[in-house]
């Protein structure tokens, strides 16, 4: 179970040194009592107990409405106009943009948009606590792209059974290169490895017979 942890001599003392750690507001935070091991406390007696030890997390819906304000904000200053829709999960928050000129916000290989999505994260977890992770989408671009990766990598493999030669993609980043490995690792005989340094790392399928050089 991650989180921050903090313990006090009760529950009050406890969880005003959870908010001053987290320097975040109160609201912002899940607060969970938990035992020494770290389980959650149901039984009330043993709420009772002197020293009281709380598990703190972000709340997805502070995170979700601080990474809207911070995505709207990098646009205005990018110029850009964009529709956010806003997807809250417990683990996730989806931030799926509709724009004209989407092409701007997605760049090269996705990788405008792999920054922004970095940053967004960076900006409403920096407080180091555990918060769900803010995924960012334009136009269904990451959609659109896995499919295209999973064909890719699909048409790779067949085409490395039928030749017996190395099959190289061109470079990708390492989010994409994932996603190659992740649809081909169950595929028999296909083994998958990258070659190259940034930014020119690349994904290589091989029929699993051939030895690596």
């Amino acid at each position: 179970m991650s989180g921050l942890f903090v313990s006090g001599e009760d529950f009050e003392h406890a969880l005003r040194e959870a908010v001053e750690r987290a320097g975040l507001p109160r609201e912002a935070l899940e607060i969970q009592e938990v035992s020494d091991i770290g389980e959650p406390i149901d039984d009330r007696a043993a709420r009772m107990q002197q020293s009281v030890t709380l598990r703190v997390t972000v709340k997805a819906d502070y995170v979700a409405n601080l990474a809207r304000e911070h995505i709207s904000r990098l646009l205005d200053a990018m110029e850009v106009q964009a529709e956010i829709r806003t997807i809250v999960g417990p683990d996730i928050i989806k931030l799926k943009m509709r724009a004209p000129e989407s092409a701007i916000l997605i760049g090269r290989n996705g990788q405008t948009l792999e920054a922004l999505q970095h940053l967004v994260n960076r900006m409403v977890c920096k407080s180091g606590l555990e918060c769900p992770f803010v995924a960012l989408d334009i136009e269904d671009y990451r959609e659109r792209r896995l499919a295209r990766l999973e064909r890719l990598a699909r048409h790779g493999a067949r085409e490395a059974l039928e030749s017996g030669q190395e099959i190289e993609l061109d470079p990708m980043p390492a989010s994409d290169r994932k996603i190659v490995h992740m649809t081909l690792r169950s595929i028999p005989n296909i083994r998958t490895f990258s070659r190259g340094e940034e930014p020119e790392r690349r994904v290589v399928i091989a029929a699993a017979e051939k030895r690596r050089p």
